[in-house]
């Protein structure tokens, strides 16, 4: 390694031997050389230092046979990595950490006092984040490991950086994303974070706070939403049990940037929306409940109606096409009307915010003929938009009356456009529901075939 010249030549070096000892041979081999790799974190090329990570990483992950007393040293000496000033040596020791975390019987080697010290480190910011974030990953790897994580405090100073915005905000705003990883699928997280998370961006209003924050609380409370029990365990987090008080607090948070005119926000608000009702129990949430009521109603009506501001309207066609079951109808590759379904108090206020959006309009129309305008429209985008909400809407009783209400509509949905003034419409090829201006769930199937299984029942 010493005769290496040149960074080409060394990083060759260093991913010859990451090979060798990758074999059978070097694999025995490597724990006899447990002193050597050490040594090889002080060396002061990076590379070095990354290698070193990677052949400690293997260590610490081990096998069932493996010495837990090498194993527990390869564990701390990447811990210790974790605070290198070089950016791709901590990520090289994270990977290993996480690796061993998630082997057998190493859990426990990774989550200890070491962890804690580093995620609530006052050497560096950079570190503390460190140290958060591999908290964070580990705890997704199981359930095991996040009330390992939990139990540990670990997450005590993400808590304080998420309440920090005042005192640092670029700060604040790591935290967040942070956060918000740690919220994926994860309702102890979720719990654990979305009290802080939403008091602070209640205490700052919408001023400043971007899309960023916004689909940030969103994607944390919808975490919550979406597993039994989240949402309360995040309300006792937070105030002590009161859900109803926290619900009205983060949709209220949603509203305000609806209508608070900037553009920016507006979309914001609008993904926001769409992420919190994606999931069943978000949508019952929103929909069942009077909080939610002025938000869907506006998000409606910049969907239906005339003169809505072309992007705010194609938020808003996506935000309701989720919050109704675009994807949960067509779930996993094939209809399931059922799927799309709320409860009661939930779709009538689906129904009503609806009917109203479309009677209010400057030309009161019913929704079909609103629908049907949004289809007509020459771009793909727009069309792809309210296709997806025909979808949700059909597979409800009053929506498919309001489909069959409309011959234009249907024939458009058959794939038999009728011209619309002096224009015709073309139906879209089944390869276009794929596409969106934002990701949307892989799955979404053409609405044509909601309806017409809808109607072979």
């Amino acid at each position: 390694m010493a005769a290496a010249r040149g960074s080409g030549a060394l990083e060759a070096a260093c991913s010859c031997l990451s090979k060798v000892l990758a074999g059978d041979y070097g694999a025995r081999l490597l724990p006899q050389l447990e002193t050597q790799v050490r040594g090889m974190l002080t060396a002061s090329p990076s590379p070095v230092r990354c290698l070193g990570c990677e052949l400690l990483g293997r260590l610490a992950k081990g096998d069932s046979s493996a010495p837990t007393r090498l194993r527990a040293g390869a564990s701390a000496a990447l811990l210790g990595a974790m605070c290198d000033p070089c950016t791709s040596v901590a990520a090289a020791a994270a990977r290993g950490l996480r690796a061993a975390a998630g082997s057998e019987g190493g859990l426990g080697l990774v989550v200890g006092p070491e962890l804690r010290e580093l995620c609530r480190s006052d050497r560096s910011a950079a570190f503390r984040l460190r140290g958060l974030q591999l908290a964070v990953d580990i705890a997704a790897l199981s359930g095991e490991a996040a009330a390992s994580i939990t139990s540990l405090g670990a997450l005590d100073a993400l808590v304080e950086g998420l309440r920090g915005r005042d005192k640092d905000e670029l700060g604040w705003l790591a935290a967040v994303e942070v956060a918000t990883d740690l919220a994926r699928g994860n309702p102890v997280g979720a719990a654990a974070v979305l009290g802080p998370l939403g008091e602070q961006m209640l205490e700052a209003g919408t001023s400043g706070l971007g899309g960023h924050a916004l689909r940030a609380l969103a994607e944390v409370s919808a975490s919550a939403a979406a597993h039994p029990g989240g949402w309360a365990a995040a309300a006792a987090a937070c105030n002590g049990g009161d859900s109803a008080s926290l619900l009205e607090s983060v949709l209220g948070c949603f509203e305000r940037a609806l209508g608070a005119g900037d553009p920016t926000e507006v979309e914001a608000a609008l993904g926001a929306l769409e992420g919190f009702g994606a999931t069943s129990a978000g949508a019952e949430l929103l929909l069942g409940c009077p909080a939610g009521e002025p938000l869907v109603r506006a998000a409606v009506r910049a969907a239906l109606r005339r003169g809505a501001h072309a992007p705010a309207r194609l938020a808003s066609l996506h935000a309701m096409a989720a919050v109704a079951g675009a994807e949960r109808v067509a779930h996993g590759g094939r209809i399931d009307l059922a799927g799309g379904l709320l409860g009661e108090a939930a779709e009538e206020h689906l129904r009503r915010a609806v009917y109203e959006a479309a009677a209010g309009d400057a030309s009161p129309c019913t929704p079909a003929e609103a629908l049907y305008r949004l289809i007509a429209q020459p771009l793909t985008e727009a069309r792809v938009a309210a296709y997806r909400f025909v979808s949700a809407l059909a597979a409800r009783p009053w929506g498919a009356q309001e489909v069959l209400s409309n011959a234009g509509l249907f024939e458009d949905l058959l794939g038999r456009s009728r011209p619309d003034s002096a224009r015709e419409v073309r139906p879209l090829p089944p390869s276009a529901f794929s596409v969106s201006p934002a990701p949307r769930p892989p799955n979404t199937l053409p609405p044509r075939m909601a309806l017409l299984h809808l109607l072979a029942d």
